[in-house]
């Protein structure tokens, strides 16, 4: 893989914009199939309640995008759980990403021998040395939808990363906690 400090210097528009960012996961056509499932329409539901004056084609939208980062149809699942999130150091949580996992698979994502850029499948921008790790908790029982994260490339294939690591969805972001701040995770040779 080239340089990544050429690659933000050369490309810095396209990364900042994320427009060459793919993912290769689930397809239009197995999202759709999801989608018509107890399952999927729960995804739709919780999407719903996340943002209730959007219209149903912006939530199906959404739903296929959030489908496409995993590798596979996601596991529906009810948790009590906190989930983490790595962020740049000096970033913060956006209050509608919905990507997040147990810190027992950032564990587990830290000793894989990938970097987590490439486990997590994270665009340029988001690739650090030092990541700050926030925590988010349900307020009871909460919906996510679990998968693998699906392989993805940015910049014409200039970036390629094969993703792997075990991502909790979380589509509705109301009955959880705001996030907080729990650590600083350094990275070696990321």
């Amino acid at each position: 893989m080239p340089d990544l400090d050429t690659l933000r210097t050369t490309h810095t528009a396209e990364i900042d914009s994320f427009s060459t960012f793919k993912t290769y996961g689930v397809d239009r056509g197995t999202a759709d199939s999801y989608l018509s499932t107890f399952q999927g329409q729960q995804l739709l539901r919780e999407l719903s309640a996340a943002d209730p004056t959007a219209d149903i084609s912006k939530i199906y939208a959404r739903a296929v995008d959030q489908l496409g980062s995993g590798s596979g149809k996601p596991e529906l699942l009810t948790t009590n759980s906190p989930l983490v999130k790595i962020v740049p150091q000096g970033q913060t949580v956006s209050p509608y990403s919905p990507f997040f996992t147990t810190a027992a698979d950032l564990d587990a994502a830290s000793k894989s021998g990938y970097s987590l850029a490439d486990y997590f499948g994270l665009p340029v921008r988001s690739e650090a040395q030092l990541y700050d790790i926030y925590q988010i908790s349900p307020s009871g029982p909460a919906t996510v939808f679990v998968s693998k994260v699906a392989p993805t490339t940015e910049l014409g294939g200039l970036v390629s990363r094969p993703g792997g690591a075990i991502q909790y969805v979380v589509p509705n972001r109301g009955p959880w906690s705001l996030p907080t701040h729990i650590g600083t995770l350094k990275i070696k040779g990321d």
